[in-house]
């Protein structure tokens, strides 16, 4: 069964990335992750994702290259910026901006 959503995970702090990722694809999703928008814009040129998740602690500005460098490959790709106040989980983020996709 092929996942529900391929979903790229933009975080400062690899455990905690690869703890959302886990938790992604126990909900039929895959992924993957990266630590700079460098990085987001390199792995987009080889592979499809269907979002762009990004941690709370990446800076404003990393955030917007990141995107930046990611539209360049995958001009649809879809964003979701985490709030660690807002009470909501990773598949909360994937369900709510992806929509109908997932």
């Amino acid at each position: 069964m092929s996942p529900r959503a391929n979903i790229l995970i933009l975080g400062l702090h690899p455990n905690i990335s690869a703890g959302v990722l886990e938790l992604l694809r126990a909900s039929g999703f895959d992924g993957d992750s990266v630590t700079t928008a460098e990085a987001a814009g390199k792995i987009a040129v080889t592979t499809h994702f269907d979002l762009l998740l990004m941690g709370g602690a990446i800076p404003f500005a990393e955030q917007d290259l990141a995107l930046e460098n990611m539209r360049r490959s995958l001009p649809d790709i879809q964003l979701r910026r985490n709030s660690p106040f807002d009470g909501k989980g990773p598949v909360d983020y994937v369900i709510e901006a992806l929509g109908e996709l997932v």
